[in-house]
C-alpha cells in the first residue's frame, strides 16, 4: 500500500489568505469610494460654477444700472461734485433702489422744466447752499434746490456699488478655489493689507518697536535668567528712543510676526542670531541621510553663501553662477595656511550686490597679523 501524502495549510497560512483576501475587498471599497467622492465633488464644483455664473450676470447688470443713474446725475450737475463716502451696510441694496427710484424721479420733474438762461447775474457758476458746493448754472432750480439730497443719493449708489463688487468677488472665491486652506490664507491676505501691515508700517524702528541689542539681552539675562525667550528673539515695544519696555510684549501674534520681520529688515539679524541659526542647521544637517553635499541642509548653507556673493570651498560653481559672482565680487585665491570662514555683516538698507533682507554673508579671510575681507 502506498501513502499518499496530502499538503496541508497551517492556520497562519489560511489566516494570510484570509487577511490579504479581505485587504484586497477593503482596497476595491476604497477605490469605489474615492471615484464616488470625486464624482460628487466634480457634480458640486459644477454646479458652484453654474450659480456663480447666473450671480455674476444679475450683478454685473445691477452694477451697470447703478453706474448708468450715478453717471447721469453726474451729467446733469456737471460731474464737479465731491461725493461724500457711505460706509457699507446690510441694508444697501433697499437704499440703493429708493435712491434710484428718486432720482429717477428728480430728474424728471426737472427734464419739465425750462432750462434757466446761461446769461446769468452770477456767471456761469452759482454757488448754491451752506455747503458752498459749485454746480453748473445749466441746471435747473429745481435740480439745484434738491442738490444736497440728490449728492447723498448718489453716495448711497456708490455704497451699493462697492458692496456688489466685493459680493461679485467673494462669489467668485467660494465658487473657483475649492480647498478650505487656500480660502483662510486669502482671508489672512485680505487682514494683512488691510489691517496688520499699515499698522506695523506706521512704527518707527527702535522708537516704538525694536530688537533688544546683544549688551541689553546680556543685561536682561542677567537680571532675570527666566525672562521669557519671545523678548531675546521677537521684537518689544519701546518706551522712547532706544529705550525697550521692561516687561510688556505685542499682544496680537500677527502684529508679532510682522514688527519682527520689520526689525530684522532695519537691524539686521545679531551675532547671536547666526550662532543659533548656524547650530539649528548643523543639527538638522546631523539628522539627514544621504550625501553631504545632497542634504537639504546643505543646500540651504551652499545658497545662502552663493546668493551673498561667496563661494565654497571644494565646490565648483556653475558658469552662470560664477559669471554673476566674478562681476561683484573679487575673491583672491589664498595660501595653504589660510583659513575660510563665514563671518556676518549686518546692515540696514539693501545691499548693491543682491537684495538680501537680513544681513550678508561673505568670505573672509584671515592671517596671522591682521584680519581681511576679501570682497
Amino acid at each position: 500500500t502506498v501513502a499518499v501524502l496530502h499538503r496541508t495549510k497551517s492556520s497562519g497560512s489560511e489566516k494570510l489568505e484570509r487577511l490579504r483576501s479581505d485587504l484586497e475587498d477593503l482596497e476595491q471599497e476604497k477605490t469605489r469610494l474615492l471615484d464616488k467622492d470625486e464624482d460628487l465633488r466634480r457634480e458640486r464644483t459644477e454646479a458652484a460654477t453654474a450659480c456663480h455664473q447666473r450671480l455674476s450676470t444679475s450683478i454685473n447688470c445691477r452694477i451697470e444700472q447703478l453706474e448708468a443713474v450715478a453717471a447721469r446725475v453726474m451729467m446733469e450737475v456737471g460731474g464737479a461734485e465731491d461725493i461724500e463716502v457711505v460706509p457699507v451696510s446690510a441694508s444697501g441694496g433697499r437704499d440703493a433702489a429708493l435712491a434710484v427710484a428718486w432720482i429717477q424721479n428728480a430728474l424728471a420733474t426737472a427734464a419739465q422744466e425750462p432750462s434757466p438762461s446761461l446769461q446769468s447775474p452770477k456767471g456761469l457758476q452759482d454757488c448754491v447752499g451752506s455747503t458752498n458746493r459749485i454746480v453748473n448754472s445749466s441746471v435747473s432750480p429745481a435740480l439745484q434746490a434738491k442738490m444736497p439730497v440728490l449728492l447723498s443719493k448718489v453716495a448711497v449708489l456708490h455704497m451699493e456699488l462697492r458692496m456688489l463688487k466685493q459680493m461679485s468677488l467673494a462669489a467668485k472665491v467660494m465658487a473657483l478655489i475649492a480647498s478650505p486652506m487656500q480660502k483662510k490664507l486669502l482671508n489672512l491676505c485680505h487682514d494683512w493689507l488691510d489691517t496688520f501691515m499699515p499698522h506695523c508700517m506706521v512704527k518707527v524702528n527702535r522708537v516704538s518697536f525694536g530688537l533688544l541689542t546683544d549688551e541689553e539681552c546680556e543685561a536682561v539675562l542677567e537680571e532675570d535668567p527666566n525672562v521669557p525667550r519671545s523678548r531675546i528673539k521677537l521684537a518689544v515695544p519701546f518706551l522712547g528712543k532706544d529705550v525697550p519696555s521692561r516687561s510688556s510684549e505685542f499682544a496680537h501674534p500677527d502684529v508679532i510676526i510682522g514688527v519682527t520681520i520689520l526689525a530684522y529688515r532695519y537691524s539686521g539679524i545679531r551675532k547671536q542670531d547666526f550662532s543659533d541659526l548656524i547650530d539649528a542647521i548643523t543639527t538638522e544637517f546631523s539628522h539627514e541621510v544621504g550625501p553631504t553635499s545632497e542634504r537639504p541642509s546643505c543646500v540651504r548653507y551652499d545658497t545662502w553663501v552663493e546668493t551673498s556673493g561667496g563661494r565654497i570651498r571644494g565646490k565648483k560653481p556653475d558658469s552662470e553662477s560664477e559669471e554673476g559672482v566674478a562681476s561683484t565680487v573679487n575673491v583672491v585665491e589664498d595660501d595653504d595656511d589660510l583659513s575660510k570662514e563665514l563671518s556676518l555683516i549686518h546692515i540696514s538698507e539693501p545691499t548693491r550686490l543682491l537684495s538680501i533682507s537680513y544681513a550678508v554673508f561673505c568670505l573672509k579671510k584671515k592671517n596671522a597679523e591682521s584680519d581681511a575681507v576679501i570682497v
